[in-house]
């Protein structure tokens, strides 16, 4: 990950302890990435920072990734906001997420796209499928990959009015491979585990409208079993 300081030598983005009255805790502490860890963010700004995921195994046809993580927002409704971007050929070309139809999978497992704008009141987590997008952009041919490294920019934009609000922030970021699946799997329940690893807590995911009810087993490290317990939820918490 890197904070994107060539096109923005002020960027606001920083690693590190929140320290702000509505911002004063990690999700899992004790850092988190955040528009600076003290100050109220700045008026006509825009920010970003980028994560880079490489691949295993390349992107083949019908790869897709799984986008999630933390968020917590405090910003000036609709006016001060964020949002998330892709790029395949190391920045040259962006795709906006919230814009392209054809990148969201409309069946998120959890709450899908985060709502980087307002109050957030608190941590919120999100998960977001992304499907078959370099399929659906004729950019990856049958068989053969095309690139082995992804780009996740997120950024925050501001207008001109200070509104002295503590911003945004996330934490337990990740990127998830999911290679293609065979015919005799599209009915098999999905599952996601997030934050991973953990020492304090982490949600089990499950596919949208899943009507299946499943037994979850804990083992600890030396593979003795400490709990089991039946859920037919989408979102599942667990403290460690």
């Amino acid at each position: 990950m890197y904070v994107d300081t060539v096109s923005n030598p002020n960027n606001v983005w920083q690693i590190g302890a929140p320290q702000k009255p509505d911002f004063a805790t990690a999700f899992t502490t004790p850092n988190v990435i955040i528009t600076d860890t003290v100050y109220t963010y700045l008026i006509n700004d825009l920010s970003s920072f980028v994560i880079v995921h490489q691949t295993d195994f390349g992107v083949s046809l019908g790869f897709n990734f799984q986008l999630g993580g933390f968020y917590s927002v405090d910003s000036d409704t609709l006016t001060d906001s964020g949002f998330i971007e892709l790029s395949h050929d190391g920045g040259f070309t962006w795709l906006n997420v919230y814009e392209n139809d054809y990148i969201l999978d409309l069946n998120e497992f959890t709450s899908g796209l985060p709502v980087l704008s307002g109050n957030s009141n608190g941590w919120k987590p999100f998960t977001i499928l992304l499907n078959g997008v370099y399929h659906d952009l004729g950019i990856v041919q049958q068989g053969q990959p095309a690139f082995d490294t992804l780009l996740f920019r997120y950024t925050f934009i501001t207008d001109n009015i200070q509104t002295n609000k503590s911003g945004l922030m996330f934490d337990s970021l990740f990127v998830l491979d999911v290679p293609p699946i065979g015919i005799a799997d599209f009915n098999e329940l999905q599952i996601g585990i997030f934050p991973n690893p953990t020492n304090q807590s982490f949600e089990i995911s499950s596919s949208e409208n899943n009507t299946w009810s499943f037994t979850i087993h804990v083992y600890d490290s030396k593979g003795n079993k400490v709990k089991s317990f039946v859920s037919n939820s989408e979102l599942t918490h667990f403290d460690v």
